[in-house]
This record gives structure tokens, C-alpha cells and sequence, in this order.
């Protein structure tokens, strides 16, 4: 080859323009011309990047790179159609949790999208799966985020039971009385249920302490506490009850009257005449 021919080949310059031919062409830190998908080196020469992008190898990469999904395509924005749908799911888990059970969403779900078509409702897919995750993971971590906000700062009174359900497993629950700020009105609120392995005074104290401190609610600010009247709830020594007052001096306690009604029934047939007691049991209530 002349020396003026490889002087001329050699200067030739890199052209931005061909990276709209050539859309894995890129310029490299010498001047030159680099593919980004074969990770190799190419002179500024358009002949010679055309015959590389002709390949076997080139092809093969640049087709399994076109096959694959960009990030972006993962990244995407929702539209607003997307969004008004998940509106409307989370709206009908939400009325589902209040009037119906979760298994008769299988049904709505479906009636909904056959009455739907040219609607957003019409790509509604839920079923109880989804509609229990809904609820769950989405609709009550809000709900308790909005009660927590609520109940910040607030004097409350705690109403508090025990009881065993079917498969025999102790669980305790705690609703909260309180004044909202947002409501103006006096509010009952369902704070949770937890379940524990013995019914204790002590047992059962640590697991309101442990839900109370998930709404951070101090236990000095607990100006009331209401119960059934079980030694282990409301007894003076070993309660729940005696060690509120240990923090919470001031806090009134406030027993249930059907259940106080129901020991003086109790103890007032312990003292009647066994057949008194009997003609009282057979008198339609």
C-alpha cells in the first residue's frame, strides 16, 4: 500500500452521524470507532463498519440484544388508566373487608369484568388471593399509619379481653377510646389482636405493652381501663390491672356490667332455696 494511501487511512476522523446508522457505534479514547456489543475495535472507515455489521458474530449479539427488555421497559411509568385501577381495587378490597366475606370476591371480581368492557374495570383481575394481600399489606398498614397519627399525644382509655378460639389458641384483644382531633367525636378504634401462650396477669400486660407501643402510646397517658371481672384482668396483686396503676396511678377502672351482674346472680341462687332457684331458671327471661 502507498504511503500517502495509509497516511490517508489513518487520518481519517470519527463522524457522530454514524452512530444513527449504527447504533452500537461509539467513539473510543483514540479516535477511533469501537462496537459496543462485540467490545471491538474498528477503523473510521464506513466500508469497514458496514462489513462488520454483517458479521456472523456481530449478528448473533445484536440479536440477543434486541431480544432482550431494556431496563426502561421495567421502569415505566403507570398511566392513568393503571392508576384508576388500582383505585378501584383497593376501593372494592376495602368494601369487601367491611360487608362480605374475602372467598365472594372470586364472583364480584368476575361479574365486574363481564359488565365492564371499554372501562378500566374491564382489565380488573381479583380474586382472594390478591384481595387478602390488599387488605393485609396494603389497606391496614394505612389504616394503622392514619390511627397512630391520630392517636398521637392523646390521653385513652383501654378496653381489653381474653378468650380461646376454635383451634385452642389464647388470644387477647385491645380496642382504644379516644378523642380525635380529626373527627371531633369521640372514637372506639380496634387496635389488634395478639396472640400469647399463657393467660397471666403478667403474660397479658407484656402483650398490651407490646401493641401499645406499636401506635407509641404511652402508658401514663391511659386515664381508663375497662375488662370483664377476672382475677387475672382486675385482681389487686398480680393483674393487668395493678400494674397500670403502677404507671398510671390516676387511670379508672371500669368493669363489665353483665359480668359483675352475673356473679351476684351467681352468689344470690347460692343462698335461694334450691327449688326457688329452679322455678327462677324455668321462667322464660
Amino acid at each position: 500500500m502507498p504511503k500517502w494511501k495509509a497516511h490517508y487511512d489513518g487520518a481519517r476522523k470519527y463522524l457522530p452521524e454514524w452512530e444513527t446508522e449504527f447504533p452500537w457505534l461509539q467513539k473510543d479514547d483514540k479516535e477511533g470507532a469501537i462496537c459496543k456489543l462485540c467490545r471491538k475495535s474498528l477503523r473510521c472507515k464506513k466500508f469497514i463498519i458496514l462489513q462488520h455489521s454483517k458479521s456472523s458474530g456481530h449478528i448473533i449479539k445484536e440479536t440477543a440484544t434486541n431480544s432482550c427488555k431494556s431496563v426502561a421497559f421495567f421502569m415505566k411509568k403507570s398511566t392513568n388508566e393503571d392508576e384508576a385501577l388500582k383505585k378501584a381495587e383497593l376501593q372494592l378490597a376495602a368494601s369487601i373487608s367491611c360487608h362480605c366475606s374475602i372467598s365472594s370476591i372470586d364472583h364480584i371480581g368476575e361479574i365486574i369484568q363481564q359488565y365492564s368492557k371499554g372501562s378500566v374495570l374491564e382489565k380488573l383481575k381479583m380474586h382472594r388471593t390478591k384481595c387478602s394481600r390488599l387488605i393485609s399489606e396494603v389497606l391496614s398498614v394505612e389504616l394503622k399509619n392514619e390511627l397512630r397519627d391520630d392517636l398521637e399525644g392523646k390521653k385513652y382509655s383501654i378496653l381489653m379481653d381474653e378468650t380461646t378460639d376454635i383451634s385452642s389458641e389464647k388470644k387477647v384483644c385491645l380496642c382504644i377510646k379516644y378523642f380525635s382531633e380529626k373527627h371531633l367525636c369521640v372514637e372506639d378504634q380496634f387496635l389488634g389482636l395478639v396472640s400469647v401462650t399463657e393467660t397471666t396477669g403478667e403474660a397479658l400486660f407484656n402483650a398490651m405493652q407490646t401493641l401499645l407501643h406499636e401506635f407509641n402510646l404511652n402508658l401514663k397517658d391511659c386515664v381508663g381501663f375497662g375488662t370483664d371481672g377476672a382475677n387475672n384482668m382486675t385482681g389487686e396483686n398480680n393483674s393487668v390491672w395493678s400494674r397500670i396503676k403502677q404507671t398510671s396511678p390516676n387511670c379508672v377502672k371500669m368493669q363489665c356490667v353483665c359480668h359483675s351482674l352475673a356473679l351476684c346472680v351467681k352468689k344470690a341462687f347460692e343462698i335461694l332455696p334450691s327449688h326457688l332457684g329452679f322455678l327462677m331458671t324455668e321462667i322464660p327471661s
